[in-house]
């Protein structure tokens, strides 16, 4: 690199060594046959040598991560909130909302929800909508009982992370001594009345009532 005369042990020149007389002078001729590469993702300039360039597009694990995400920004309808969502869940028609609260204030009651009631309705068993225990607010709880159910929607509750909420909210409930029932928005959608029956089957709500 520098031209400069320097001594070098015989058995490092047979390793392949001995080519520079500093690592000063090797990191010069590195850097000259190195690429420039613009990573894909975040505009970011690198520095590659040339048996890798050919390969790299990114300057990081988490830059190629989020690329192949393929992220797209939406806009709730509810909060007017922007917020990113997987390409692939757009394409199913999702990312109107960017929460599960944000869903349920902006639309109420869910169709599932609506089929839920309607089935408790006619298999005459009272109950309350929308009741607060702790924290948590349960969909059905049946009157006089600490019988809760629950209906899932396929996918704010099929997600990791919601089904690691609805674990905890569990837990939650079982500790203060209710029974849960959590049914899912293809068998609600099935027969909501096979739902209830099964309830009614395991434990009826109705038991303890006084003939008419």
């Amino acid at each position: 690199m520098c031209g400069k005369k320097f001594k070098v042990k015989e058995y490092l020149v047979k390793q392949g060594f001995g080519k520079y007389c500093s690592r000063e002078c090797q990191f010069a001729v590195y850097k000259k046959k190195r690429f420039r590469i613009v990573c894909k993702n975040c505009g970011k300039e690198f520095w590659l040598a040339p048996s890798v360039a050919k390969k790299k597009s990114f300057c990081s694990k988490q830059c190629k991560d989020d690329h192949e995400r393929d992220y797209v920004t939406r806009i709730c309808k509810n909060c007017k909130k922007k917020f990113l969502l997987p390409r692939w869940e757009l394409e199913k028609g999702k990312g109107t909302f960017c929460s599960r609260e944000c869903y349920y204030r902006f639309n109420g009651e869910s169709s599932i929800e609506a089929l839920m009631k309607r089935a408790l309705e006619e298999t005459n068993i009272d109950f309350e909508r929308e009741v607060q225990i702790g924290k948590y607010c349960v969909d059905f709880l049946i009157s006089g009982k600490k019988i809760v159910i629950e209906c899932d929607g396929d996918y704010w509750h099929g997600r990791h992370q919601d089904k690691e909420k609805d674990k905890r909210r569990d837990e939650f409930l079982k500790a203060k001594g209710y029974l849960i029932y959590r049914f899912g928005e293809s068998e609600i959608k099935t027969s909501a009345k096979g739902c209830v029956n099964r309830i009614l089957r395991q434990h009826n709500p109705t038991s303890d009532r006084n003939p008419s």
